[in-house]
């Protein structure tokens, strides 16, 4: 093989990683800004009208807690913000992308930047999944599907 068609292989390959990334990367930024966070975002607006429930009916009940109801909501509210946040720094880092004329220096940003950006997301997005209800979850959970698979 000489130099040229090594030289070609190579900006092929680097062309092809960066598609690949991008694609997964734009997708996942679809994911989490159309369903995952206004999922958890409804299921916190739940929670919170739960939460107001109780605090009204505290002169009757006096022995009602709201402490469940109110740390869900803090700890979804500071999860869905941080992974808006990342979602942010995603499309900026896939915008900066589109600057490099170099397909090597561009395959180089996707690994540095994007995929690091793309584990941040996802990290939160794990992270919520944990604690939103099923039935607000977009997506079904690992049991429900090795459940409905059929043998």
């Amino acid at each position: 093989m000489t130099e040229t068609e090594m030289r070609s292989r190579f900006e092929i390959l680097a062309e092809r990683y960066v598609k690949i990334v991008d694609i997964e990367a734009r997708t996942m930024l679809q994911i989490a800004n159309r369903q995952i966070i206004p999922a958890v975002i409804g299921y916190e607006k739940d929670v919170l009208k739960e939460m107001s429930l109780k605090e009204s009916l505290k002169a009757v009940c006096p022995a009602l807690c709201v402490k469940a109801e109110s740390e869900l909501a803090t700890k979804l509210s500071t999860l869905c913000c941080a992974a808006a946040e990342a979602a942010k720094t995603l499309a900026a880092d896939l915008e900066k992308a589109g600057e490099y004329n170099s397909e090597y220096e561009c395959a180089v940003f996707h690994k540095n930047a994007v995929l690091g950006d793309m584990a941040a997301l996802r990290e939160y997005c794990d992270k919520l999944e944990e604690i939103t209800s099923s039935e607000k979850w977009p997506f079904p959970t690992y049991s429900e599907i090795l459940s409905s698979v059929k043998y």
